[in-house]
């Protein structure tokens, strides 16, 4: 008899433990969803593409900014920090080389 309530309540804590996880999922969950505006007018005249050629461009400029500014930002210490911890190293082995180019001449 013991056995199967132990079995049970194994049985209970992993269904509880899935509950959780999917409950997480469920919370964590996102949609993403873009909308485009269709050209209404199947014969468009060359001023409407070139307006329509204009913003696109215009918006895949900002968007290739603004991914740039957080690229900056994202790994921008991070070469900061190394570069300060190469700089010995680099400034060592230029003194090296050039006293090694020195005493040859």
């Amino acid at each position: 008899m013991e056995k199967q309530i132990g079995e049970i309540r194994d049985r209970i804590e992993r269904m509880e433990g899935q509950h959780r996880r999917i409950k997480n999922q469920v919370t964590f969950a996102s949609i993403g969803l873009e909308l485009t505006e269709e050209s209404q007018a199947p014969f468009t005249t060359v001023r409407r593409r070139l307006r329509t050629a204009f913003t696109e461009g215009h918006r895949a400029a900002a968007t290739s900014a603004i991914a740039i500014a957080f690229a900056t930002l994202r790994y921008g210490p991070t070469v900061v920090v190394y570069s300060l911890l190469l700089l010995p190293l680099l400034i060592a082995f230029y003194r090296r080389f050039r006293l090694t180019r020195t005493t040859m001449a």
